[in-house]
Order: C-alpha cells, then structure tokens, then sequence
C-alpha cells in the first residue's frame, strides 16, 4: 500500500507539473502506484517525508533462477526526493538496499547517490546517500515519457522468502511530477532435475 505520498489509481497527464512531462497512462492501463496520479506531490516543509509500496511475499525455490520485474517512470527533484527499492528475507523485520549490479558494465541500475546529505532519512543514513532514482538519468525529467522495465537477479535467495518495499522520500518538492511504478511481480525459472527430450 502507498504512505503518505503514494496513490494508487487511473494515472493521467501530469495537470501543474510546469515544463515536465509526464506518463498519461499507467504502463498496463488503467492502474498504477504514483506520488500524484495526475498532479505533482506538493511538499515544501524540508521535513522529509517517507512513502511505502510493499509486494506480497514471495518463494524462491532453492535451484531456481528468479527475478524481481517492474516497471518505473521518475522524475523528482534532484538532491531533496527520490526512490530506491529494498528487500527483505525475514518477514519485513529488516530491509535491505537492493542493488543488482549488471555482470556485463559492472553497473547498478540507480541514477546515483543524489541526497542531499544534512537531511537524515532512509534513503540518507547517517548522512550518507544511498544510491536512488531521481529521473536524472535515463528516462523521466529528460522528457521521456516512457516507463522503464527493470529486472533484478534474486537468484541469490533461493530457498527464501522474500519481499520488496519500493519506498519513496521527498524532503521538499514543487512542481515535479514524481515517481510511478507498475507490474510488479517475481519471474522464477525452475526446472525438474529430471525430463525426457
């Protein structure tokens, strides 16, 4: 479920975004997670604020190969917002930053460590950024509409179980249309150790 922040809903173009664009559709119409379905988030407090979007939990079959699949538009303001994904393999006791790094470029798949550092939050412990989408990279604040597919090796945890938490942070926001995410699910691969040809 969506915080304080994120909706869930029938996503339209962004209504008082300024010169940012927006999705005007959810990646599979018509709903999706957004920090405004239609409007940008409005926060000027510079007391950050934290939002939540929480899978069920899955199993991961001890053997198989497995995936975590969504997809993601961002474009938030750069240094004061931004999202990341987290795991979790003990029931949602503790969180993990999710990271995958691509065996290929050897590179993660955030935009960067763009918190501002006085701020403290989840995506700021102890003054240190972790690494966040903020839509400086990639799609979202350049103008491009279109959402993102992601997929993250979980293979690593097979004979868990295991969820996720997309979590949102906005320590102060205007006019910037936010982050939108959909399809979210787990793609496991797992095959018998026996077959026929």
């Amino acid at each position: 479920t969506g915080g304080i922040i994120m909706e869930y809903g029938t996503v339209a173009s962004c209504t008082n975004c300024g010169t940012y664009s927006s999705p005007s559709s959810a990646a599979s119409n018509p709903y999706a997670f957004a920090t405004g379905l239609d409007t940008a988030y409005f926060d000027a407090n510079f007391n950050p604020e934290e939002s939540h979007i929480y899978s069920p939990e899955y199993v991961i079959p001890l053997g198989a190969s497995a995936r975590i699949v969504f997809d993601h538009w961002i474009c938030s303001y750069s240094g004061y917002s931004g999202g990341a994904l987290f795991i979790s393999d003990d029931g949602g006791t503790t969180w993990d930053h999710f990271n995958p790094i691509d065996p290929t470029t050897g590179l993660g798949w955030y935009h960067g460590p763009n918190m501002y550092n006085w701020y403290n939050h989840i995506l700021n412990p102890n003054g240190q950024s972790l690494e966040v989408w903020d839509g400086s990279g990639g799609q979202g604040c350049n103008n491009n509409n279109n959402w993102d597919s992601m997929v993250g090796d979980i293979t690593s945890y097979g004979g868990s179980t295991v969820q996720f938490r997309f979590t949102f942070v906005s320590v102060y926001n205007y006019d910037y249309p936010g982050w939108y995410v959909d399809n979210i699910g787990v793609e496991v691969d797992y095959f018998n150790p026996e077959g026929e040809w």
